[in-house]
């Protein structure tokens, strides 16, 4: 079972938090007061600042995507020093939603402005020639959806558990496991069907 990231383990706590609950409530809190001050700057300045260039679309989504997980990181301090997730269900899913989209696309943002630096340095000419701010955001923008697709499952299972902990379950394996068994021999009985009784009939 995966909880918010040391919330389980700072749990036990009642009426009185421990050091370990203030220390980490503290640094959620100066984590969440640096990040959100230097991704707004850094927004302003590629966004406004800056002259058009591919690199600038780069660490503008780059921030935006850091900026979104910030603004929600102060509920994931509050819950830690209380021990508990105190603001329900739906807020638990977006919570983790927000936490797995950022990282889905903090990786495919960097993974791709390494890429560009490469072929830009490999093959210059090509870079400068079909490279372009269009593909630029295009690609930002396939990663966006395909962060958000791949981000789907914490929502579905994402919960309270019964001490009102935010807690994502792990996959069902098993079930996922019967379902393909399934679909296979469903399919294993369509295709003899098929080559057994309609193939000869037709032909």
């Amino acid at each position: 079972m995966y909880s918010s990231p040391g919330l389980r383990a700072l749990s036990p706590s009642t009426s009185h938090p421990s050091a370990l609950q203030f220390s980490s409530f503290v640094l959620s809190i100066v984590t969440c007061i640096i990040g959100l001050a230097a991704n707004l700057i850094v927004i302003l300045v590629t966004g406004f600042l800056m002259k058009k260039n591919k690199y600038k679309i780069w660490f503008l989504n780059l921030a935006l995507a850091d900026f979104s997980f910030l603004l929600f990181l102060p509920l994931h301090a509050v819950s830690v020093i209380r021990g508990s997730w105190p603001y329900g269900s739906t807020m638990c899913k977006l919570y983790n939603f927000l936490t797995f989209v950022n990282m889905y696309s903090s990786i495919y943002i960097l993974t791709m402005l390494n890429i560009d630096r490469t072929v830009s340095v490999a093959k210059p000419v090509w870079h400068l020639r079909f490279h372009s701010l269009k593909f630029c955001r295009c690609m930002c923008a396939v990663i966006w959806v395909s962060s958000a697709i791949c981000s789907v499952p914490a929502i579905i299972y994402s919960d309270l558990d019964d001490d009102a902990v935010c807690t994502l379950s792990p996959f069902d394996f098993t079930q996922f496991a019967n379902m393909i068994s399934g679909l296979f021999e469903i399919s294993s009985s369509c295709s003899l069907f098929g080559l057994s009784f309609l193939i000869p009939i037709i032909y």
